[in-house]
């Protein structure tokens, strides 16, 4: 297993143990990227699977404990996985025998969101790969149980990607309904130039989103192209938003940033 960031990495055959502090639960959220098309979230077998687990302290006192076990999928190949960033010292922690990957923040002294709430925010990022030969159109769900001190645990969204490999022809969302949006080059080092068919000049609006869903750029135009200059970005991947003014679709896709 490869780990960035300095982050710790063990294999243990129990989970640890946790103490008891007053804090609490909600927002908290599990993200995949990349998403996968229709509603079956079709996803090609040699993409890497990037999950983002977000958590917030909203209680009443700080949270000195918070523990995230996440069960890999049995589909998921262990030997792949890398931990891509994190918003606290953490350490990084598999079972074996369960397949749950551990993630502890030790002393992490995170406010509630009344006396702080910028600050009461927390994340963790990494990405793996699936299995090699595995059957066309095997599903890879993915929950993530977040503790907070010795509360109950607060159960994520269940992420889905259907491994395919190739996506079904006919589906509006693989060929963006003819509309061509190219990001060039990708990935990018300096500048990136996004691409796209705006024949008519229509307004379009483009967001670009960081992995954990923040803003880090937007930009309004009427015409078919947009430079993006990178030279304030740190290097990793980011979700672009294509969206037209009024009715119409949104286009995603992402950009890697060396």
């Amino acid at each position: 297993m490869r780990l960035t960031n300095g982050a710790n990495v063990e294999y243990i055959d129990s989970a640890n143990s946790k103490r008891t502090v007053t804090c609490s639960f909600d927002p908290n959220d599990k993200a995949v990227y990349p998403t996968g098309v229709q509603s079956e979230n079709y996803t090609l077998m040699n993409d890497r699977l990037f999950y983002t687990i977000r958590f917030q302290n909203t209680g009443n006192d700080t949270a000195f404990f918070v523990q995230i076990r996440d069960l890999l999928d049995q589909q998921l190949n262990l030997s792949t996985f890398r931990l891509e960033s994190f918003s606290h010292s953490v350490n990084t922690s598999l079972e074996l025998n369960t397949r749950a990957l551990i993630f502890t923040f030790n002393n992490i002294l995170l406010p509630d969101s009344n006396v702080n709430e910028p600050l009461s925010h927390g994340y963790v990022i990494y990405s793996i790969e699936v299995e090699s030969g595995l059957a066309d159109a095997t599903q890879i769900t993915n929950t993530a149980n977040i503790y907070f001190d010795s509360n109950e645990p607060v159960v994520t969204n269940t992420t889905l990607n259907t491994m395919v490999y190739s996506i079904p022809v006919g589906l509006n969302e693989t060929n963006n309904e003819n509309f061509n949006v190219i990001v060039m080059p990708n990935p990018a080092t300096e500048n990136a130039l996004l691409r796209f068919d705006n024949i008519k000049n229509k307004s379009y609006k483009l967001s670009l989103y960081s992995l954990i869903g923040k803003l880090v750029f937007s930009h309004q135009t009427n015409s078919g192209e947009i430079v993006i200059s990178l030279k304030d970005f740190t290097s990793g991947i980011y979700i672009y938003h294509l969206t037209p003014d009024g009715e119409g679709k949104t286009y995603k896709g992402k950009l890697i940033v060396k």
